[in-house]
């Protein structure tokens, strides 16, 4: 007959590999923590960049006469980057310039430009200018006897 003993003495420990796994996945674990912690901390400290944005009206809408071989100008002044958004119609056609202020314009339109057409009845304007002083130029290169009538108005919107 055989008798059962039970041995109270003896410690059933875990195997080394299971602790080490452990220790692993907590490192794991505190390492995104920081890394939480600290994306969080940035969003909170980092300041905040707003660009303001100004529209004005560079010429209100208008009608004028541009007699042959002439030009009409409008002078404004941009005091930052801005989109230049704007329409003319020209009856019979034109050809329409942006240039820096203090440009010669010759019969036969500016050396240097920022902007043109080439010649058209009508067109719609969008560009960006850099800061400075420019002028609209509504150039008739055709008949010098015939006038062109204009309809136009232009408006930019400055950034900063």
């Amino acid at each position: 007959m055989k008798i059962a003993v039970s041995r109270p003495d003896v410690i059933v420990s875990q195997p080394k590999k299971s602790r080490r796994t452990l220790y692993v996945v907590l490192a794991i674990v505190v390492v995104l923590v920081v890394i939480v912690l600290a994306v969080i901390g940035s969003t909170i400290n980092s300041p905040t960049t707003t660009t303001t944005t100004t529209t004005s009206t560079i010429s209100p809408s208008s009608n004028f006469v541009v007699g042959g071989g002439q030009y009409y100008q409008i002078n404004f002044t941009l005091p930052s980057q801005a989109r230049i958004q704007g329409n003319f119609t020209a009856n019979p056609g034109i050809t329409f310039y942006i240039v820096s202020q203090g440009e010669t314009i010759y019969t036969s339109g500016p050396s240097t430009y920022a902007f043109t057409t080439g010649s058209v009845m009508s067109a719609s304007v969008d560009t960006n200018l850099q800061s400075g002083n420019y002028q609209l130029i509504f150039l008739n290169q055709g008949n010098s006897t015939a006038s062109v009538q204009i309809t136009q108005q232009f408006i930019a919107t400055n950034f900063g």
